[in-house]
Parts: structure tokens; sequence; C-alpha cells
């Protein structure tokens, strides 16, 4: 799998393009042309079978803690997934709502990471209610084996989770990573 990345340091991955320019250097650096005119270019404006990604969408849905972005970054730069989260692009004018169900459409998986972050007024230590609101949405519509709760020891799970398996780490988010990969690979191969 090959990716790039744009000036503003976003990701960009498209096979068709790749192969081209695979079979351009087949032959050697001689073989590139200085200029490539634009007839050269393939137009992939309304050809679905190019332009779609087929890789599965992976939300992650988080709170403010970076672990998340470990797992976000082993995913994508190790395994190849497309990961989507809330922030990943600027969406001016547009509500929450909105937002959330743009994301639960382009999604093909969710990982909610629960951290312990609100503390209650008895002490213990609960996920972001955004993010448990995301978990109820995205097991609603991709069901619960492709919505999966990563949770920090010590976070409290909520009611709506008892008896259902979750994975969990300590400190180290990463120590879930090879049970997330896992449940990746039994979804999609």
């Amino acid at each position: 799998m090959r990716e790039g990345k744009t000036e503003s340091g976003r990701r960009i991955w498209h096979p068709v393009l790749f192969r081209l320019m695979d079979e351009r250097l087949a032959g050697g650096l001689e073989d590139v042309p200085i200029s490539i005119s634009s007839e050269a270019i393939p137009d992939f404006r309304g050809s679905d079978d190019t332009w779609r990604d087929s890789r599965p969408s992976v939300f992650i849905g988080h709170g403010h803690s970076a672990a998340w972005n470990e797992l976000a970054e082993h995913l994508r730069d190790r395994h190849g997934y497309r990961v989507i989260t809330y922030g990943s692009e600027q969406r001016p004018g547009q509500t929450t709502t909105d937002t959330l169900a743009q994301l639960i459409d382009q999604a093909s998986f969710a990982i909610l990471v629960h951290t312990a972050e609100d503390e209650q007024a008895g002490g213990g230590l609960r996920a972001r209610q955004n993010v448990v609101h995301e978990t109820g949405l995205f097991q609603g519509k991709l069901g619960f084996t492709r919505a999966i709760v990563v949770r920090q020891r010590g976070c409290e799970a909520f009611s709506n989770l008892a008896g259902l398996h979750e994975l969990h780490y300590t400190t180290d988010i990463r120590e879930a990573f090879g049970e997330v990969v896992a449940a990746l690979r039994r979804e999609f191969g």
C-alpha cells in the first residue's frame, strides 16, 4: 500500500495513481518524463471504481487523553486502515449532530476509547460523556461486533456495558493494540 501527504499533512492514498507512477518508473529514472501533459493524467471524476477508497473506515471516539492518537497512528501507519475522528477535518457551519451523522455513515467499524478522565462526586473516574454517547450511537448503527470499547482500567463502566466484552489496558493503550487489530481482522479479513 502506498501513501502520500498533501501540503497540509493529510494522508492521501490512491492506488490507480500510484500504479501509473510505478509503470512510469519500471524502466528506471530515464523513462520518467520531465513533465506530464494533462492528457496523461487520468480523469477520476465520475469513476466510482477507481476513485473510491475501499479500505475499511475506522472511527475512533475519544476524550481529551492523547492515548487514542497512538492507536490511530498504529492502525493507519502499520495496518493501512483509514482512520476518522470527530476532529479529522474542519466542518464550519455544521452542528455536532450533523457531524456525527456523517461519521456514522462513513464508518465501517468504531473503536470507542474510554479513558478515566471525568471525576465523579464520589471520587471515581469515568469516560467523557461525549464518548459514552458515541458508544451508543455507533453500537446502534454498526452493531456490537463492529463498535468495540477499549476501556482504561480504573474507568467506570456505564451500565449499558454490563455483560459486553471489552478490551482493556492499564496506562499504555499499546497493551490493547493486538486485540484491536484481531477484532478488525475478524470483521474485514
